[in-house]
């Protein structure tokens, strides 16, 4: 089975990487340490650009805003990174730009329209990264790198990375 390579990182706890399907460029990892997660997400941020769009699903407490958190510092982002649950949206003058959305109070689609969602969402001078993207609905972009979360058993998490088109590869 072909790797991935860029997010093979000996060393740091237990992280199994594979590419399920080769054709659509999916990759899993499994891993029971934090600092194994953190390494995934710096590698993932490694190869984003501004005008990427990355869309974190999972449950409360799964990792997302520690990827995140991870990505911007590895991005140059000098500020401490938390989930801006209640701005809605946060701004990193990282290296590109990082914009970090927390869907998670927004309760219906109007409430996408009231911060105009689309001005983050096709900003092509940042790197833009959402939390509880599910809440998105018909405002999902067309192109998108999806990471999915999940818990594995009590201390280990799969996490799954899947461009959702071509241009948008993230390994």
């Amino acid at each position: 089975t072909p790797t991935c390579p860029g997010l093979s990182t000996p060393g740091i706890g237990r992280i199994h990487i594979r590419i399920v399907r080769s054709n659509d460029r999916l990759l899993t990892m499994s891993t029971v340490s934090e600092d194994a997660l953190r390494a995934a997400a710096v590698q993932l941020a490694k190869q984003l650009k501004p005008g990427q769009c990355v869309l974190f699903f999972g449950p409360m407490g799964v990792g997302k805003t520690t990827m995140i958190s991870e990505m911007v510092t590895s991005l140059g982002g000098q500020e401490t990174v938390s989930s801006p649950t209640f701005a809605l949206a946060h701004h990193y003058p990282s290296v590109p730009p990082t914009m970090h959305l927390d869907l998670y109070r927004l309760e219906n689609p109007g409430d996408l329209l009231s911060i105009d969602i689309d001005r983050y969402l096709y900003d092509m001078d940042h790197i833009v990264l959402v939390e509880w993207a599910e809440r998105l609905g018909e405002y999902t972009p067309s192109s998108y790198i999806r990471v999915d979360l999940h818990f594995f058993g009590p201390a280990t998490r799969m996490l799954t990375i899947t461009p959702v088109s071509p241009q948008q590869a993230a390994c």
